[in-house]
């Protein structure tokens, strides 16, 4: 992971290349701590097992919203 894109967000990173599932599973525990303390994260995927993971999610296609489901 690297902080390449530091902007106007308190806290922005951007995952570089396919990681392994414990170091995902630990950074997903870091968005989580983040999230309950009141940070609003954004994820943007590929892979539906990390999207399952989050509270919402928004699927695009083609440049339009296909779907917006809550989750856990």
């Amino acid at each position: 992971m690297t902080t390449e894109y530091i902007g106007t967000s308190d806290f922005t990173v951007r995952a570089t290349g396919a990681l392994d599932s414990k170091t995902t599973e630990e950074i997903m525990s870091v968005f989580e701590k983040l999230n309950e303390s009141g940070k609003t994260i954004i994820i943007v995927i590929h892979d539906k097992d990390i999207a399952a993971k989050c509270r919402r999610v928004i699927e695009i296609a083609d440049g339009r919203i296909v779907s917006d489901s809550k989750s856990k």
